[in-house]
């Protein structure tokens, strides 16, 4: 069974408005009903709101894509009418700037936790909504990378622990990241940064603006710093 189901985007502005489609609209009908369905189930229910300012047009991503849209407290930033009227008492939105919701995560941490599955085992998420490429995808992507587990709870720590979080600390680096505005831009770095000798994976964080680099050996900053600058972006540090 479902513990939470996350609505995606179901704006105006992304069905009917400024960056609607027939597809968007096509599956308005279904995600009403499933809204309705999670209610009759008692399951919670989260909704995510892409949210720009009305600088848009002045910042990285408006540049790119110059179209405004789910400008806050505007009519195309409000969900969807048939959405909408299936909100109830108790759901919960989020107004994120970007594709993904850092504060969404925290939430389904806490809700875990409080559902004891503070590991995450056994707890469900479920996702829909619009701009399944872009935004769901993100979103999902977050969620699965998410540490659920919080270490803070910890007490008691052995000294081995100690020496195997030093050990693999020493085997990572990490780099912020200026320019990564996308999924596609975080294909990109993960894709440069893992044809590197000594990458074994690299994670990036399109939020965060950050690329942690998993390596086999001792590498050398600068390869790492190269490969990412090759693809347009500017490497701000390396730790």
């Amino acid at each position: 069974m479902t513990d939470l189901l996350i609505v995606v985007d179901m704006q105006r502005d992304f069905v009917s408005g400024a960056l609607g489609s027939e597809q968007a609209r096509a599956i308005v009908p279904a995600v009403a009903a499933r809204i309705r369905q999670a209610k009759a189930e008692q399951t919670q229910v989260a909704f995510t709101l892409d949210t720009h300012e009305p600088d848009y047009l002045n910042t990285r991503e408006g540049r790119f894509l110059p179209v405004p849209h789910c400008i806050r407290d505007t009519l195309g930033w409000a969900l969807e009418p048939d959405i909408a009227k299936e909100c109830a008492q108790g759901m919960i939105s989020f107004a994120k700037p970007t594709f993904g919701s850092a504060a969404l995560c925290e939430y389904v941490r806490a809700l875990a936790e409080e559902k004891g599955a503070a590991d995450g085992k056994g707890f469900c998420v479920e996702l829909c909504g619009v701009c399944t490429d872009i935004c769901v995808v993100s979103n999902a992507l977050r969620l699965n990378l998410f540490q659920l587990y919080n270490g803070r709870h910890d007490r008691k720590i052995q000294h081995h622990h100690k020496k195997h979080a030093k050990e693999q600390s020493a085997m990572t680096k990490t780099m912020k990241i200026k320019g990564m505005m996308c999924q596609h831009c975080v294909a990109r770095v993960k894709k440069a940064l893992e044809a590197v000798d000594g990458v074994e994976e690299a994670v990036v964080d399109l939020d965060a603006k950050t690329a942690v680099a998993k390596l086999a050996h001792e590498v050398d900053d600068a390869p790492l710093k190269a490969a990412v600058e090759e693809q347009d972006y500017e490497v701000t540090g390396v730790e």
